[in-house]
């Protein structure tokens, strides 16, 4: 008794296979073997259950047993069916199972299956909120199947979600595997960021798998974090020359992306003039906290006060939508001066005369000031204040930006005979300004007013007729214009009447005072009893 595979290849669909039992020699009565099924073929799943018994009938040397095919949609590899006769079960005792007793038919798989994948949950977020792959098969593989895939998008593995491995594999009798996209918690402001997940290859399994269509999907990651742009002045104090200043605007939480500040600058401290001018903005690299603003401070010679800085925070103007201005939107840097002057006084025009040429003081400061310098002055001098020129005030103005103003000593014309006169101007203090102005060494100056008048001495007898006794005659001496001096004149007498005798004698000279325009000469009678002619003084 042996046993061959008359049908030895088996394939879905429809496809069957068949074993041929025979007989050396044929039995006059049926007989009847058993035999056992192996091979990797499912019974009842890829072929119909066989009974486990054959008849070969009597007279007859042969019986087939057909391996029927069930044509499913699993895919699998070819899967074997071997049968093996055991024993027989009944016939004649001389019967007995040959060496040929297994055979073997193969059943080919007529499936064919795509893998592909979806975001079977598309949407995560933090903190918590996984996304999720699924990873599908058209139909089931009777092993393993192994999928190797890449992952892209602009989310950050370790960083924004749980790495993943790049395989993932569909169990067999399966039709899919997920992939959890584990989402990571952290501080750091984002955009939405994806994870791109696409198919590559089969790296193990049934070779009528191929990758799909649907190769490729992706999960979207949000973000829960916010910020607050903030800004205080890291270095306050700043001064002249080369100690510079500094703002630090800082995020409370970084960002993935560079974060654009928008601030406008205020302040009494002049850009360009007293620092350099700012752009007004800064930036916050991503990644990153915190960025600087440096305050160059400029040097100059005019004097200033301490100057202010203010940085306000406006807007974002570049940046995660989910960051804002906080609270503390504004510093201050404060900028200190080193410079010092001195003002001093010199007659810049220091001849003056009548009529109408007018004097001046200049005074000067050794440097500019960026506030108005007022200068006290106190005037002396022969020369007088109303009479002789224009009274001053007493203060002079410094303009701020300016180095020196002018005091105009205005002439006043006047008929008066005078010697040349002085006006001295002497500074005393600084009234208004920086505090860092003193008077210098040259306090004061002098303008010479000199004098353009000229006079004439007269004389008339103003009591021409004298007599005696007690009847005194008189002499008027005048100047045509008063003098700011005592006029002397000399003069001599002349005429028949005797000094001493005929009137008191008189002493040669007659003084016109200071302002006075008038003298008088009395010409005293002597009354004596001597009988005489008119007689005549002469002066």
């Amino acid at each position: 008794m042996t046993v061959v595979a008359s049908d030895a290849t088996g394939s879905e669909p429809g496809n069957d296979g068949q074993f041929t039992v025979s007989i050396s020699n044929a039995s006059d009565t049926d007989t009847v073997v058993a035999y056992t099924i192996g091979g990797n073929a499912v019974a009842g799943g890829d072929y119909a259950a066989l009974s486990g018994t054959v008849t070969i009938l009597a007279g007859q040397t042969s019986a087939t047993i057909d391996v029927v095919v069930i044509d499913d949609s699993i895919l699998e590899d070819n899967e074997s069916v071997t049968l093996t006769l055991d024993s027989i079960t009944a016939g004649d005792a001389d019967i007995s199972v040959g060496a040929a007793d297994s055979a073997t038919v193969t059943i080919s798989d007529d499936d064919t299956a795509e893998v592909t994948v979806v975001a079977s949950d598309a949407t995560a977020s933090e903190p918590g909120d996984n996304g999720q792959f699924m990873v599908s098969i058209s139909n089931a593989s009777d092993t393993d199947t192994v999928v190797a895939y890449t992952i892209g998008g602009d989310a950050a593995a370790s960083g924004d979600y749980t790495a993943l491995s790049g395989t993932v594999t569909i169990l067999a009798g399966q039709t899919s595997a997920t992939i959890d996209v584990a989402v990571i918690d952290d501080s750091i402001l984002e955009d939405n960021e994806s994870v791109t997940l696409t198919l590559d290859s089969i790296t193990a399994g049934d070779t009528d798998i191929s990758v799909g269509a649907a190769d490729s999907a992706t999960v979207t990651i949000a973000d829960d974090d916010t910020a607050e742009v903030t800004v205080v002045a890291s270095d306050a104090t700043a001064a002249e020359p080369g100690d510079d200043g500094q703002f630090t605007v800082s995020i409370s939480n970084a960002s993935d992306t560079d974060t654009v500040v928008a601030y406008t600058i205020g302040g009494d401290a002049a850009a360009s003039g007293d620092y350099t001018a700012l752009s007004g903005t800064v930036t916050i690299l991503a990644g990153q906290t915190s960025a600087t603003i440096d305050v160059a401070v400029i040097d100059d010679s005019i004097l200033e006060d301490n100057e202010s800085v203010t940085l306000t925070l406006d807007s974002i103007t570049s940046g995660d939508a989910d960051i804002s201005i906080g609270a503390a939107d504004s510093a201050t840097v404060t900028i200190s001066d080193d410079d010092t002057a001195e003002v001093t006084v010199f007659a810049s025009d220091a001849t003056a005369s009548e009529p109408g040429d007018d004097g001046e003081f200049t005074v000067s400061i050794s440097n500019a000031s960026d506030t108005d310098t007022v200068v006290a002055y106190t005037i002396g001098g022969d020369a007088a204040a109303s009479g002789d020129y224009t009274a001053l005030s007493g203060t002079v103005t410094i303009l701020a930006g300016q180095t020196s103003t002018t005091i105009d000593v205005a002439v006043i014309d006047d008929s008066i005979l005078e010697d040349n006169e002085s006006v001295t101007l002497t500074l005393d203090s600084i009234t208004s300004g920086d505090a860092d102005i003193s008077i210098g060494a040259a306090d004061n100056a002098t303008v010479t007013i000199s004098d353009d008048d000229t006079a004439e001495v007269t004389v008339v007898a103003s009591d021409a007729s004298a007599s005696e006794p007690d009847d005194d005659g008189q002499f008027t001496v005048s100047i045509s214009n008063a003098s700011d001096t005592d006029t002397v004149v000399a003069y001599t007498i002349g005429g028949e009447a005797a000094a001493s005798g005929d009137y008191t004698a008189l002493s040669g000279t007659v003084t016109i005072l200071a302002g006075q325009t008038l003298a008088t000469i009395d010409v005293a009678v002597i009354d004596d009893s001597i009988l005489e002619d008119n007689e005549s003084v002469t002066l």
